[in-house]
């Protein structure tokens, strides 16, 4: 019985692995601002479970590796690259509790109602360290899904609104995940990709960190509760507070291609720069 079950299962990781197929998804993005409109092309590359996304216009690329558990985040104006990894996770941690081992020891040494005020102040900064800023705005949103639909780029769509307290600030068009071509290929890299993410946003909380990983975070959406989505995200166009339109966002296609290994590495020529890990 178990030789039988480990062929099976060796059946279908062979499967997955023979039949797996190099996918590019392009999306456009328009920019308002006045009157004018600016125009850029927004690139996913996927293959297993590694993803590179590019911005037009955008210094920055993003390249997650699945098999090594490793993000690159990739500067082009400065040629540099910087790897968050496991290990740099797990020695930003300890740094952090031993930093947490000090104040304590520190705080044994006050008086009574001294302690008690600066250990309330530290569990509330604890807090609210532990919630990264991605996961404070996450707090915030909530979506309402309505009964109205139409076509976009042959997607038979529905509309979910999406509000910051009571106010509407996105409105997605959102289709079955069966319209979508490739979908287990897409959903295995956006899953690899965004609970190894997750694991990132409580340990890095500076404002260099937040700002590079911001663009992976935007696809949170692909990837969202049943409940609140059920659905990929076609389109999306998001509002200022003063209901006027910010930015609109189109799945332009999804294609299957033969990518080379390069694409998911930074460039040689470019130079590995260590995180700062001593200011998280």
């Amino acid at each position: 019985m178990l030789k039988k079950l480990s062929l099976i299962l060796f059946v279908i990781f062979l499967t997955t692995i023979l039949f797996a197929k190099d996918v590019e998804i392009n999306i456009l993005r328009e920019d308002y601002e006045g009157e004018e409109v600016q125009k850029s092309e927004i690139r996913l590359y996927i293959s297993g479970e590694k993803v590179k996304i590019m911005g037009e216009g955008n210094r920055y690329h993003f390249i997650f590796h699945g098999n090594k558990d490793a993000i690159w985040i990739v500067d082009t104006e400065k040629k540099v690259y910087m790897e968050l990894n496991k290990d740099l996770i797990n020695r930003t941690a300890s740094m952090r509790d031993k930093a947490m081992a000090k104040m304590e020891k520190r705080l044994a040494q006050m008086p009574k109602a001294q302690r008690k005020m600066a250990r309330k102040m530290m569990e509330q900064q604890m807090e609210k360290y532990n919630k990264s800023k991605f996961q404070q705005e996450a707090e915030k949103f909530s979506y309402k899904s309505t009964s109205i639909t139409k076509k976009i780029n042959d997607y038979p769509c529905k509309r979910v609104d999406v509000y910051n307290d009571t106010v509407k600030v996105e409105e997605l068009w959102i289709t079955d995940w069966n319209n979508i071509k490739y979908k287990e290929d897409i959903e295995t890299a956006y899953t690899s990709m965004m609970n190894f993410v997750d694991s990132l946003k409580t340990t890095f909380q500076s404002q260099q960190y937040n700002n590079a990983l911001r663009m992976p975070f935007m696809l949170r959406c692909q990837l969202d509760d049943e409940d609140k989505l059920d659905g990929y995200p076609v389109s999306a166009i998001n509002y200022d507070e003063y209901d006027n339109v910010t930015n609109k966002i189109y799945l332009e296609n999804i294609e299957s291609k033969k990518l080379p290994a390069s694409t998911f590495s930074p460039p040689e020529d470019y130079i590995l720069k260590k995180p700062d890990i001593s200011q998280q």
